[in-house]
């Protein structure tokens, strides 16, 4: 009806097209045969008509005249045949072309009409009725940009007397706005149709729906003042159901769809809409059941194999939603469905086909702009291993608005990356990524360890230890608090380090375990204690080579601290247990300090059996002692055997050639023990001159160290060969400082007959503590003379 108010106004408005001078009977009669049609006479306007084509086959204004009529009729054939005619005669005429494309239209020959519309409409915009026509067809194609396009052309040059239908255009161009998402535009245009037609229901529900697309809220208020027309367009309870399905209210959604199902059993839309509210309840099986239906009645929308496709994917079905999107295919260009790309891109994430969704989807990403896709296609980057791309992808996900998920995912990500970059080495810009991660309320609270590992890489100890400290709280696990030991340690708080330690070991378990019992000796040898190292890589039974070789080098430097402390037997056993696994230089090292400190322990034989088993090849001490040491401890060790000095004595004579350093100081050690043990053996064997030759090989290697035991022994020598004054003198210059000088000093002073001063020498002795067997009897025995103590 509309198409033919506008061809009678346009037919009848129109100026005469020109024609030859000769013929003024046929314009006579064209013009009569447009009065007819103004005032619908259409049987007089057909007779006139007729007449002035047979009087002027070439007249194209009475073809076009004529059309309008047999439209009025219906006679779309022989109006067709007829406008066929006339584009013979005048092939470029726009009017002949427009009235041929509207019959055209009109009887249902879109494929021919519609580009013929359209070449005038692009040629003659002023041709109103040919965007009218294609106004309607591209909002039937649902190509809604072009239709608005029409639609406004149309408003703008249709003719005045026109006017008065102006709203029933601006309710399908608002229609128009509304479906390309214009709703804004959609609402304000209802409104205008509504100021000039309140009752105007298609505006009314125009309205309504208008608001639902900005406003749900708003839009219930609007759908419930239309309860008068529910019973006429059930659609309305649609509309509520969805909008309350949108504001969560699912089982308002469910009633309405049930409502509207009970008014329109057999419209898929009614089905669709259960099945959606079905799904927001997790009804997954109800919600395939209603979606199906909805797909079965309307095979040809693809709205109900997307959202059937969805349900299957929430049903665990991820394969099946995938051949069910695929079956209908993607759309020409992706904007037109981009909830069928949403969709695809969800169903290969959760396929596990991370591949085909990065190929297939990341193709069109750009062009549907959708946060859900950008952000389905950074999972599928981030189970890809590649952090990076995830990245980018989920930061556009980000300005596109974000989806439930992004937040979470992004934070995966950026720790991901900042884990890859330590792992690189990068790490001042991992932290930089681990602290954006650690910025969203959604990282994971692993995000806190990798941050504090990064800034203990880059020397931001400090920093680092803030973040550890955050960690524990969250993931109070074995390497988490390893990691803040570490970071203590690096402030130089060993106390707190070690109680961090120890919570880790508590915690800690198979591999962690061997984690942490190596971090741990690392932070006890470099703290000096290489034995509590050993102590704590003791606890860990594993076959892990790094655990056998970190705990043989505890216990090697342990042996030796041992040794430098004095407590030889102790550093024996640590240092045999440190030789068990030693292999290569390091077998050789140890072997040399295990011969060493047993020397020290005092085990001779074990010492002299250990120390030739070295052989002739160098130690790992600096030289010449490389060299010289094994030599001048075997020497030692055999000249303290009983009658061993005489042959020990020329052999480290022998030595004193090229040595220097710490060699020297050992072979005069060395040479002064092994003299001062003959000089010892020489004397109690009565050998006082023997005695004396060893004591002055003794002086002749004096150290400082030994200066002390060498007066004492000589000192003992001069009593017995009665050399009293010198032996006094000797003694008394001592002080006590050598043990039972003053047990001597007191039988010297008794054999030069000075028995008071011997007494006196003796108490001294004893308050010292010494321990010689006879001495307490010669106490008593001279103080019953002079007296007790004093």
């Amino acid at each position: 009806m509309r198409a033919l108010v506008i061809v009678i106004s346009l037919v009848v408005s129109s100026a005469a097209i020109a024609q030859p001078k000769a013929e003024d009977e046929s314009s006579v009669l064209v013009e009569e045969g447009r009065k007819d049609l103004r005032e619908q006479d259409y049987r007089g306007a057909a007779r006139a008509l007729d007449q002035a084509i047979a009087l002027n086959p070439r007249r194209v204004e009475a073809y076009v005249l004529r059309t309008a009529v047999h439209i009025v009729h219906k006679e779309y054939a022989e109006g067709i045949a007829l406008m066929r005619r006339a584009r013979a005669l005048d092939p470029q005429n726009d009017d002949v072309l427009a009235m041929l494309g509207t019959v055209l239209y009109l009887a249902d020959q879109r494929d021919e009409a519609v580009p013929i519309l359209e070449g005038v409409a692009t040629r003659a915009p002023s041709h109103y009725e040919a965007h009218a026509i294609l106004g309607a067809y591209h909002s039937r194609t649902g190509e809604w940009s072009r239709a608005i396009n029409d639609y406004e052309t149309y408003l703008e040059t249709r003719p005045s007397d026109l006017r008065g239908a102006d709203p029933t255009y601006q309710v399908d161009l608002a229609d128009a706005y509304l479906r390309d998402g214009q709703a804004a535009k959609a609402s304000e245009l209802f409104a205008v149709v509504l100021r000039a037609r309140s009752t105007d229901v298609r505006a009314r529900i125009g309205q309504a729906w208008a608001a639902a697309a900005i406003d749900c809220r708003t839009a219930r208020v609007l759908l419930a003042k239309l309860k008068d027309l529910s019973a006429a367009h059930p659609e309305i309870g649609l509309v509520d159901g969805r909008c309350a399905l949108a504001l969560g209210a699912t089982d308002d959604a469910i009633a309405a769809a049930r409502r509207y199902l009970d008014a329109a059993p057999n419209l898929a839309a009614g089905h669709g809409l259960l099945g959606d509210a079905l799904l927001a309840k997790n009804d997954v099986g109800g919600a395939r059941a209603e979606l199906e239906r909805a797909r079965e009645m309307e095979p040809a929308s693809r709205r109900w194999s997307v959202k059937l496709a969805e349900a299957m994917r929430r049903g665990g079905d991820a394969a099946g939603a995938i051949a069910q999107l695929d079956r209908i295919g993607a759309p020409a260009s992706p904007e037109q469905d981009r909830a069928w790309w949403r969709e695809l891109a969800l169903s290969l994430v959760a396929h596990g086909d991370h591949d085909a969704a990065v190929d297939r989807v990341g193709a069109v990403a750009a062009a549907l702009s959708d946060p859900i896709v950008f952000t389905a296609l950074g999972e599928a980057e981030l189970a890809r291993s590649r952090a990076a791309a995830a990245i980018a992808w989920l930061e556009q996900a980000m300005k596109a608005g974000g989806a439930p998920r992004t937040n979470a995912l992004l934070a995966r990500a950026l720790e991901l990356h900042g884990v890859e970059m330590i792992a690189s080495g990068d790490v001042e810009n991992a932290e930089s990524e681990l602290r954006l991660a650690s910025a969203i309320p959604s990282a994971q609270p692993t995000v806190w360890r990798n941050l504090g590992v990064a800034r203990l890489a880059a020397g931001h100890g400090a920093d680092a230890l803030a973040a550890l400290e955050r960690a524990v709280k969250a993931t109070p696990d074995a390497i988490t608090w390893m990691l803040l030991a570490r970071a203590r340690a690096a402030q130089g708080a060993a106390g707190p380090a070690r109680d961090a330690y120890a919570r880790a070991m508590s915690l800690a378990k198979g591999a962690d375990a061997t984690e942490v019992a190596l971090d741990l000796a690392a932070f006890e040898m470099a703290a000096g204690d290489p034995a509590a190292a050993a102590a704590a890589l003791e606890k860990i039974k594993t076959p892990d080579v790094r655990v056998k070789t970190a705990l043989e080098a505890a216990r090697h430097a342990a042996g030796l601290a041992a040794l430098r402390g004095g407590a030889g037997g102790r550093a024996v056993q640590l240092l045999e247990a440190a030789s068990k696994d030693a292999t290569g230089d390091e077998a050789r090292a140890v072997a040399c300090d295990l011969a060493l400190a047993t020397v020290a322990a005092g085990d001779r034989d074990v010492a002299l059996r250990r120390l030739k088993a070295l052989g002739s090849a160098p130690c790992p001490f600096p030289a010449p002692a490389d060299t010289q040491a094994v030599p001048i401890l075997i020497a030692l060790n055999e000249g303290l055997r009983p009658h061993g000095a005489a042959a020990a004595l020329p052999r480290l004579a022998k030595l004193q050639r090229g040595s220097s350093g710490a060699a020297r100081a050992l072979l005069a050690t060395a040479t002064r023990v092994v003299a001062l043990a003959a000089a010892d053996e020489a004397y109690r064997a009565g050998s006082n001159a023997a005695a004396q030759k060893y004591l002055a090989a003794a002086r002749a290697a004096e150290t400082h160290a030994g200066a002390d035991e060498l007066a004492h022994n000589q000192a003992v020598l001069d009593i017995a060969t009665g050399r009293l004054d010198a032996a006094i003198a000797a003694l008394d210059h001592l002080g006590g400082r050598v043990p039972d000088s003053l047990v001597n000093l007191g039988i010297a002073y008794d054999k030069h007959g000075e028995p008071e001063k011997a007494l006196d020498a003796w108490r001294r002795a004893r308050k010292a503590g010494s321990k010689w067997a006879a001495l307490n009897d010669w106490i008593a025995a001279l103080e019953r003379i002079y007296g007790g103590e004093p």
